[in-house]
């Protein structure tokens, strides 16, 4: 590193670079190596630690969720998080992100990519796992206010009973009659 700073050849905005270049390199070698030493020196975890870690891994996943969203739709991901939560006997994911549906493993399903999908809308098809996140979102009555993809159809099945609106009875008109006039006849 000392080279660098005293080669006469190289412009001083050069060197500037060179050595941060160099000293990255080298932090990224230490930090390298420490991490290699502590996971070898590390006690077995217990049952509580194992699961703070997964808690942590989790709210890491809901951070990752939460910066990817656009502004304006922050904190309707929030909501959307909360309300999932919430559920998560029915549905929730794994550290990864990988949806879990009713304890079974949605394959190649991401969390993020599910979530986008309900907010905006786009020419590619769904993730993989949507009609089965979708479904769970049916089952735990999820708000269809947090969806704000217009172009998503989302129709949760819905009782006919409960909806079918009051219906009057229903009279036909008594059947008209031709009005007779008399005989007119047009000028020519």
């Amino acid at each position: 590193m000392s080279a660098i700073l005293k080669n006469k050849r190289i412009s001083d905005d050069e060197k500037v670079k060179l050595y941060m270049q160099v000293l990255q390199k080298r932090l990224n070698i230490l930090d390298h190596n420490n991490v290699v030493q502590e996971t070898i020196s590390e006690a077995p975890h217990t049952e509580e630690e194992e699961k703070q870690d997964l808690v942590e891994k989790s709210d890491l996943m809901e951070h990752l969720i939460l910066e990817s969203a656009p502004k304006n739709l922050k904190s309707n991901t929030r909501n959307i998080l909360n309300y999932l939560k919430k559920s998560q006997d029915l549905m929730h994911w794994t550290p990864k992100g990988e949806l879990i549906y009713k304890g079974k493993n949605v394959k190649n399903s991401n969390v993020l990519d599910l979530i986008k999908s309900l907010q905006t809308s786009s020419n590619k098809a769904h993730p993989p796992g949507f009609d089965m996140f979708l479904q769970g979102l049916s089952e735990m009555n999820f708000p269809k206010s947090f969806i704000k993809n217009s172009s998503l159809e989302f129709d949760f099945e819905i009782k006919k009973e409960e909806i079918s609106p009051k219906r009057r009875k229903h009279t036909n008109a008594k059947s008209s009659e031709w009005l007779s006039f008399p005989n007119t006849r047009r000028k020519k």
